[in-house]
C-alpha cells in the first residue's frame, strides 16, 4: 500500500501541471463574436490548441501547458481579426510574477486601436462600424444585382447605400444607370412593372388593389403565372365566413388552377396547393401562404 502511494506521487511530481483557458470576443460593433476560431501555438514547442467560440462569443478549452503563446482569431467568414501574444501561468504553483495577470483573454475590437474611449465615444464608434459593415454588405449585394441584370434588386441596394452615405457620388451615378435599364427593361415588357406594382400592393396587404393589379398583368401577359398566384392569395384573404367555412370569390379558384396549369412545379406550387384546400374548409379568415412574394428581377 505504501508502496503505490509512494508510486503516485512519483507520477504526479513528474506529471506537467497544466492550465485552463477561458475568453470572451466582441466583434467592432460590439456584439458577441460566434463560430470564431481561437488557436493557440506554444512558441516554445509549436503545438496547437484550437476550440470556437460559442453563441455568447465565450471560449474555453483545458489541458494547457503554461508558457508564451502566440495567439490567433479568425471570424466566421474565415477573416483573421487578431494576432497577439500572451503567457499562460501556473496560478496554483504561486509563479505569477504579476498579481493582476490571467490566463483569460478579453478582446473587444471595437476598441482596437481607439485608446480610452467613454461609454458614448464607444457607442458611437460602434454605430460607425456597423454603418461600415452594411455598406460592404450592399455593396457586395449590388455587384450580384448588376452582374445577373437586377435591376430593382440593385435600385433597392443602391437608394438604402446612399442613405447610409450621401457623400459617394459613385452611388448616384450608378442608381441613374440601372433606372435607365430598368425603364429600358419595362418598355420592351411593360407587365414586368404591373406585376411589382400588383407584389407591392399584396405585400402592404392592399388586397383589392392587389386584384386590380394583378389583372392588368394578366391581360398584359396571360402566361405570367405569379400574377395568377397572388390574384387567387389576395382573392381568398378578402373570403368571409360562412356557417364555419371561408368563402372566397368564385375567381380564386380558377386563379389556383391557372397557376398550377402554368406552372405546375412552380416556386409557389405547394402554397398554391394549400389555397385549394382552405376553399370551402373551415378555417380563419385571415389566412396567408407562407411563403411571401418576391417582386419579379
Amino acid at each position: 500500500m505504501h508502496l503505490c502511494r509512494y508510486l503516485m506521487a512519483m507520477i504526479l511530481a513528474f506529471a506537467p501541471s497544466m492550465v485552463v483557458v477561458s475568453g470572451k470576443l466582441i466583434d467592432r460593433e460590439g456584439k458577441p463574436m460566434q463560430k470564431a476560431a481561437v488557436v493557440y501555438t506554444s512558441t516554445a514547442t509549436g503545438r496547437t490548441f484550437k476550440t470556437q467560440t460559442g453563441k455568447k462569443g465565450e471560449f474555453s478549452f483545458a489541458g494547457v501547458p503554461p508558457g508564451q503563446y502566440e495567439i490567433t482569431v479568425t471570424d466566421a467568414n474565415g477573416q483573421q481579426v487578431y494576432s497577439g501574444k500572451k503567457y499562460l501561468y501556473l496560478v496554483n504553483e504561486n509563479q505569477i510574477a504579476d498579481p493582476t495577470a490571467t490566463n483569460s483573454l478579453m478582446i473587444d475590437l471595437s476598441t482596437v486601436g481607439q485608446g480610452e474611449l467613454t461609454k458614448v465615444e464607444l457607442q458611437r464608434v460602434r454605430r460607425e462600424n456597423a454603418n461600415v459593415s452594411e455598406i460592404n454588405r450592399l455593396i457586395l449585394d449590388l455587384h450580384t444585382a448588376l452582374d445577373g441584370h437586377e435591376w430593382p434588386r440593385a435600385t433597392q441596394a443602391l437608394t438604402r447605400l446612399i442613405a447610409l452615405a450621401p457623400g459617394r457620388w459613385e452611388f448616384y451615378q450608378n442608381l441613374g444607370t440601372v433606372q435607365t435599364n430598368l425603364a429600358a427593361d419595362a418598355a420592351s415588357y411593360p407587365a414586368l412593372p404591373l406585376f411589382n406594382l400588383c407584389a407591392t400592393y399584396y405585400n402592404l396587404s392592399r388586397m383589392t388593389e392587389a386584384v386590380v393589379a394583378c389583372n392588368r398583368v394578366i391581360a398584359s401577359d396571360p402566361k405570367m403565372e405569379d400574377a395568377y398566384y397572388i390574384k387567387a392569395a389576395a382573392l381568398l384573404g378578402s373570403g368571409r365566413l360562412q356557417q364555419g367555412k371561408l368563402v372566397a370569390p368564385p375567381e380564386t379558384r380558377e386563379a389556383i388552377n391557372k397557376y398550377l396549369e402554368l406552372a405546375p412545379q412552380g416556386h409557389h406550387a405547394a402554397d398554391a396547393r394549400s389555397l385549394l384546400e382552405k376553399l370551402d374548409s373551415e378555417v380563419e379568415t385571415s389566412y396567408k401562404p407562407k411563403t411571401g412574394v418576391v417582386k419579379k428581377k
